[in-house]
């Protein structure tokens, strides 16, 4: 009878809740030690060379956190409760460099295990990671998408490493689930969000300003567009901006706000074109906003935001590759495509792209 009365259990037809995979990676991220700086010299050192000591034993030190981390990558969904309308453009991130140090611990980790032969340790660990990247990219912000991408670059690249070592049974495993993997960011969702957080932010705080004087509401704005982006010349920027409008009224400025979101959503439905030319249509739609609009200059993202759409591309070469390796590790015939296959010194091959990043020709390598 007391559990029947304890508060959060379910009534009769009601369904239960989504698990909350963010949830689950806050216990795990609570979990990890306190690292002194010399500790992620160790970490970054060990990613570019040789596992020492040392970074064994930040290995070890996490590996409650990890356990943590398998748990939750089973989840499909992570909200990580972000206040997107209290905070807009201010909002911090605090899971995100956690999240991210847990990737790369146990990215080495599973480094460690393949190189000791335990493949199915490795590619659990690998795929756990792959499943943290995405859920991190969930919640459609743009620092969040690329870090992860960068994440899943790392984790491509290493099953590349040792993949054409395991067994035909071990590829179609591993192949599988990475098809089963949860969503992660879309381009598409990053600057819807991107709206969310600049314009309507900002028009719920100007609809407040409505009675104030000039120099106050314009204080005001300079005060909410600088709280923590506050790089030499932005806070001058912005009251330059303010000070050129028609009317020196909130409703002037809301009106100018309010036409930004038409351009968020044609940026958004750039997102399934090819990178090279969105690329360009978005670079030429940028310009033309803020030729339009005087405040474009200091809400909507800098033209660099169109590397979403390389990274993006090229994460979905890299699975693309994994797939044509399994099959050419099979002795299948590979049709010519987009990759290129070359063989190379010490028995293997390598497979090119005609996907360019950074501009170079995206290429990944399987010894044997």
């Amino acid at each position: 009878m007391v559990l029947c009365c304890a508060p959060g259990l379910l009534r009769a037809g009601e369904k239960k809740p989504e698990p909350n995979a963010a949830l689950v990676y806050w216990q795990a991220f609570a979990m990890l030690p306190r690292f002194e700086p010399g500790q992620f010299d160790a970490l970054a050192a060990a990613e570019k060379g040789d596992l020492d000591d040392e970074a064994r034993g930040l290995i070890d030190s996490v590996s409650r956190s990890l356990t943590i981390m398998h748990r939750a990558s089973r989840m499909a969904r992570a909200d990580w409760g972000l206040p997107y309308e209290e905070d807009g453009i201010n909002l911090l991130l605090p899971h995100v460099d956690r999240g991210r140090t847990l990737a790369r611990l146990a990215t080495l980790r599973a480094r460690r295990e393949f190189e000791s032969g335990d493949v199915g340790r490795g590619c659990d660990d690998l795929l756990a990671t792959l499943a943290l990247a995405r859920h991190l990219g969930q919640d459609g912000l743009l620092i969040c998408f690329l870090v992860q991408h960068s994440i899943e670059e790392g984790a491509y690249n290493l099953f590349a490493k040792h993949l054409a070592r395991w067994t035909p049974a071990r590829h179609h495993e591993l192949l599988a689930r990475i098809e089963k993997l949860p969503a992660g960011g879309s381009i598409a969702e990053v600057f819807r969000t991107g709206d969310r957080l600049s314009v309507k932010w900002l028009l719920a705080r100007l609809d407040a300003m409505k009675g104030d004087r000039p120099e106050v509401w314009k204080d005001k704005v300079v005060a909410l567009l600088t709280e923590v982006n506050n790089e030499e010349g932005r806070a001058r920027t912005i009251r330059k901006t303010l000070d050129g409008l028609k009317d020196d009224t909130p409703a002037r400025f809301a009106a100018e706000v309010r036409k930004l979101s038409a351009a968020h959503e044609k940026m958004a439905k750039l997102a399934d074109e090819p990178p090279e030319q969105a690329v360009i249509r978005f670079a030429d739609l940028l310009d033309e906003v803020k030729k339009e609009n005087p405040v474009a200059s200091f809400l909507l993202v800098p033209t660099q935001v169109s590397m979403i759409w390389e990274r993006a591309a090229a994460n979905r070469v890299r699975v693309e590759m994994l797939r044509t390796a399994v099959a050419i590790l099979d002795g299948k015939p590979v049709a010519k495509g987009d990759l290129e296959q070359r063989e190379v010194e010490g028995g293997g091959f390598e497979l090119r792209s005609k996907l360019k990043v950074k501009g170079r020709p995206l290429t990944m390598r399987f010894m044997r």
